[in-house]
């Protein structure tokens, strides 16, 4: 029975026995992004609705439309998938919020209840997006799993309010009964925040283009572009937000140190707010000319063939998606020495952390020599550990082993 603003379900129990079959299983992301993690969780939900022994019910937020679309994708695929869109979402200090009111707490918590389940799998880009699903978890006592991108504290990722936004969000942390994260850098920083419950390693996976460019193509491609043969093109595949991806860290870094030692030019692919001020500053330190933007990240199969270098300027990115991307293109990386980056690459490609003058010179010597051995070693090593197979079982194992 239901009194005002409570769920009577008992602490500690499923809803369900686990002995029942399907596993009935709720998958809660409320971000208003279709970003990386959203597209890697996307895979694995494709495997998720194909079997058999779990019948999945995915919450989103009604005003993502492009996550939307993609899960209308899938479920095309599968009769086995249901899709209940919502018109809430977490919002910025969701951990205090919920403390002065609960009211979509409460809400969340019935709206799941309703459909009955053995557990939740939460999709977290960083720990307040989908905190609701966490905190109705822990309302109606069932089995509660996060897929976390980023475990890092908002301080370090430079978030406005960042300390007062992590004493309301780090119990977060300690709600879920397992946390899957998709590196060994990512369990250490679970660990060290205190965390005790169990933590999983589930590698994220990306689907390999089937494009081939010529050097021909490459040229043509360039010509069109208006960019020289001669010059070194160092790409930059991120949304254009400033204080995330740290573009203008790369611009302040070249116009400091190489404007007039070496021929570069900077092709940026994504859309996002900082396009203005990104454009600003970049006639401010008179590198404009020297700048090409693109929009479209749909055809990035030709970006990769072009460029000499994909640069990575942000600090905090764990295992960025564009990263195997170049690995599996074949292309050069430079990035900072941090998070999964430096679990992953060789050392002359990555620069220290806030070092402009490394910075850049990472990316000269980076463009000059060659790496034939060291990009097939990427190569074969992204095609082993980042499979999108590989992948799907591993997720769907780690379901089934924390709900049963």
């Amino acid at each position: 029975m239901e009194t005002a603003g409570k769920v009577d379900t008992p602490r500690n129990k499923n809803f369900t026995s686990s002995s029942l079959k399907p596993l009935r299983l709720v998958i809660y992301n409320d971000s208003l992004d279709y970003g990386s993690h959203e597209e890697v969780s996307c895979h694995g939900l494709e495997a998720i609705a194909s079997d058999e022994s779990i019948k999945p019910i995915f919450i989103y937020c009604s005003s993502n439309k492009e996550l939307e679309n993609r899960l209308l994708e899938i479920k095309k695929s599968t009769s086995n998938l249901e899709l209940l869109p919502i018109s809430f979402h977490s919002e910025s200090f969701e951990g205090l919020k919920s403390k002065l009111s609960s009211n979509k707490v409460n809400q969340l918590a019935k709206i799941i209840s309703l459909k009955n389940p053995n557990g939740i799998l939460v999709i977290q880009s960083d720990l307040e997006i989908s905190s609701l699903g966490l905190l109705a978890a822990k309302k109606l006592g069932i089995t509660c799993i996060s897929y976390l991108a980023s475990p890092h504290t908002f301080e370090e990722n430079r978030s406005k309010y960042g300390y007062i936004k992590d004493l309301f969000s780090k119990k977060f942390l300690k709600i879920p009964n397992k946390i899957i994260v998709n590196c060994d850098t990512a369990k250490s920083l679970v660990e060290a925040r205190g965390i005790k419950q169990s933590i999983a390693v589930v590698k994220s996976c990306i689907k390999r283009f089937n494009e081939k460019y010529s050097e021909k193509d490459r040229e043509k491609i360039r010509r069109k572009m208006r960019i020289s043969p001669k010059k070194a093109v160092l790409g930059v595949v991120a949304n254009l937000e400033l204080k995330k991806y740290r573009q203008d860290f790369l611009l302040k870094s070249l116009a400091e140190h190489a404007p007039y030692i070496w021929d570069f030019h900077i092709l940026f692919v994504g859309n996002g707010p900082d396009r203005a001020d990104l454009g600003s500053l970049s006639r401010e330190l008179k590198l404009r000319d020297q700048i090409t933007f693109i929009s479209d990240k749909d055809n990035l199969s030709t970006v990769y063939s072009i460029i000499d270098i994909l640069v990575i300027p942000s600090k905090h990115e764990l295992v960025p998606l564009v990263m195997i991307e170049a690995m599996l293109n074949k292309v050069p990386i430079v990035a900072p020495k941090s998070d999964g980056m430096a679990e992953f690459l060789p050392h002359e490609w990555l620069f220290k952390p806030g070092d402009n003058f490394n910075f850049v010179e990472k990316m000269q010597t980076t463009s000059i020599k060659s790496h034939n051995n060291t990009l097939e070693a990427n190569y074969i090593r992204a095609v082993a550990e980042f499979d999108v197979d590989k992948f799907k079982k591993n997720i769907v194992d780690e379901i089934k082993s924390t709900m049963h």
